[in-house]
């Protein structure tokens, strides 16, 4: 009986002891810190098979509640790092929106300032037209009016000069002067004459002593849209020593003169060369090319060599 009962207390405390390592094993699994580990695992290798098996049973629980509590504060981080991104979207949404709206607004107001200043351009080109058209129809009348008048003129110059073989009058003391100009001229005397439109008559307009030809050309080429008449005396001296001192009449007619002026001063050329006293007219459209061998040429005179 002693026996049995010294047996049966080495199995309960055998017992005892495996159930006190079971139990650190258990807690080392569950507190991997805990320094004694080594020395449980090591105590593990000593266990029935059973026991080994249950402690591995008891590792893997403990591994997946590890890993699963691992995983689910990963899903925390994850779920919050979502959570960050999408309110960054909606953030950089919104701030897109804004600066759509505002560039939408901005494209509006320049777009509605644009079509504001078109409707002034159009306006004030509409008045400007008006305006110009105006001012054309006034110009137009007023040449009617003036293309009236010159046919009026030009019809009583006509009716006046089909009827009069002298069409104008000379001025007081121009016949004297014509007849001094004839007996006691001398080369290079010039008398230049013009019409008087309004009182119908020739006056004197210039009279100069001795001129050069050159000068005289020079001083008509001021004569650029007004006709006149040139009396000239030339001296010519031919080859075998006679002298000649003839009047040349000359017709000053520029090509820019108006058909009506030109009618106005050509008409009456045939009764003034019988006035003038002269066989011929010279008609002159170029004062540059008034020279010596040109006045020659309408003389006919040849020019020695």
């Amino acid at each position: 009986a002693g026996e049995a009962s010294g047996a049966a207390m080495m199995l309960s405390s055998r017992s005892d002891s495996n159930a006190t390592r079971m139990s650190d094993l258990a807690m080392s699994v569950a507190n991997p810190d805990v320094k004694h580990v080594p020395q449980v695992l090591a105590d593990s290798k000593r266990l029935p098979i059973w026991e080994r098996e249950a402690l591995e049973v008891e590792q893997l629980d403990a591994r997946k509640r590890d890993r699963n509590a691992s995983l689910e504060a990963q899903r925390v981080v994850e779920l919050a790092q979502a959570e960050e991104r999408a309110l960054a979207r909606r953030r950089g949404d919104e701030r897109r929106v804004a600066a759509d709206s505002l560039q939408r607004d901005v494209l509006e107001q320049a777009r509605s300032a644009n079509l504001t200043k078109v409707a002034e351009q159009h306006v004030r080109c509409c008045a400007q037209a008006e305006e110009n058209m105006r001012a054309e129809q006034q110009a137009l009348a007023a040449e009617g009016l003036r293309q009236a008048a010159v046919r009026a003129t030009r019809e009583t110059v006509a009716a006046r000069t089909s009827s009069d073989d002298k069409p104008y009058t000379w001025e007081d003391g121009m016949e004297k002067r014509m007849k001094a100009f004839r007996q006691r001229g001398d080369r290079g005397d010039t008398l230049i004459i013009k019409i008087d439109h309004e009182n119908n008559m020739l006056r004197v307009e210039q009279s100069i002593k001795g001129m050069e030809l050159a000068d005289l050309a020079v001083r008509l080429d001021d004569y650029q849209c007004s006709p006149r008449y040139v009396l000239y005396i030339h001296k010519h001296k031919h080859s075998d020593g006679r002298v000649q001192t003839p009047i040349a009449f000359i017709l000053l007619m520029p090509a820019t003169v108006p058909v009506h002026t030109k009618v106005l001063y050509t008409r009456p050329v045939a009764s003034l060369v019988h006035e003038f006293k002269v066989n011929k007219h010279f008609a002159l459209e170029d004062a540059e090319i008034l020279d010596l061998e040109w006045l020659d040429q309408q003389f006919g005179f040849h020019r020695s060599s």
